[in-house]
């Protein structure tokens, strides 16, 4: 992806000149809304066997970008950069991967989820994904239900058709 590719390298140019970019937010908070997008596909999907890997990876990768938009928003009041930068580059190579395989032709689900597991152990060991209090207490719990019963009639319908 072009945009992983931007982002790479404004951090670059983070590392090497000592100092935030507060313009980098722009660019994550797109490649963010693509990620989005590729979301609301995946669950729009009738047929959804085999497909939680590819789910996963989407998700992984939106706390991920979601928690670095939040270090480089605060990084000039705590003095976080370089190391914000150096952290986010530490992920970005690992989410251009997973991107190239959820987006390739030949998906293998398991590969993906491989690819995820490993990117969330990297961000969670860098600095990069948030706490699971975190991640629980921010699921918005009517959705969740309203997305759960979505995934439970599709799967009904998957059931039907065996």
């Amino acid at each position: 992806m072009d945009e992983l590719i931007e982002i790479e390298n404004k951090f670059k140019s983070m590392v090497s000149s000592g100092k935030v970019d507060l313009n980098i937010i722009r660019n994550l908070t797109t490649f963010k809304n693509n990620l989005l997008k590729s979301k609301d596909e995946f669950l729009n999907k009738k047929q959804l066997f085999n497909q939680f890997p590819f789910f996963h990876a989407i998700e992984t990768q939106l706390r991920i970008v979601d928690y670095l938009i939040n270090r480089v928003q605060i990084a000039p009041e705590i003095n976080d950069n370089p190391k914000v930068a150096d952290d986010a580059l530490l992920v970005i190579p690992h989410l251009q991967l997973i991107n190239n395989a959820l987006f390739s032709k030949m998906r293998d689900p398991y590969y993906v989820l491989d690819l995820s597991t490993k990117l969330q152990v990297l961000a969670m060991r860098n600095d990069m994904y948030p706490l699971s209090e975190q991640v629980t207490s921010s699921a918005n719990k009517s959705e969740l239900a309203a997305k759960f019963n979505q995934f439970v009639e599709h799967a009904g319908d998957e059931i039907d058709r065996a």
